[in-house]
């Protein structure tokens, strides 16, 4: 039913609104028996995670700072938490880790007037 045209609301609420991934829906289903060829083909590829560089080229020439939150949830008692796939991954690593990654051009600038107030959220 959930796969069906019909059953489109209820199979949202069921894995959107109820934070399942696929290990929770393939928990829930044991019927479902997939290789792992076939697992790897249906998931969507991993996208790039953005985030703000919150350093300052000129005061840190040679590396790039980062503020991000680490995306935990707890689901309950029977679930498993919620983890961000970056964020936890990150927040692993030891302090002073290098990694690799890459910028995206900005048409970000702040006001040449050093005296005036900004707001960044």
């Amino acid at each position: 039913h959930l796969a069906s045209k019909g059953g489109r609301e209820e199979l949202y609420a069921h894995v959107v609104k109820g934070k399942r991934n696929v290990l929770d829906l393939l928990e829930e289903f044991p019927s479902v028996r997939l290789s792992l060829a076939q697992l790897l083909e249906l998931l969507p590829r991993l996208q790039p995670r953005y985030y703000s560089i919150s350093s300052a080229s000129n005061t840190h020439p040679s590396s790039v700072h980062v503020t991000a939150v680490v995306v935990r949830h707890d689901l309950g008692p029977q679930r498993r938490p919620l983890k961000g796939v970056c964020t936890t991954y990150l927040d692993a690593l030891p302090a002073g880790s290098r990694l690799s990654g890459y910028t995206r051009t900005t048409t970000f600038k702040l006001p040449q007037d050093a005296t005036v107030p900004v707001v960044m959220v």
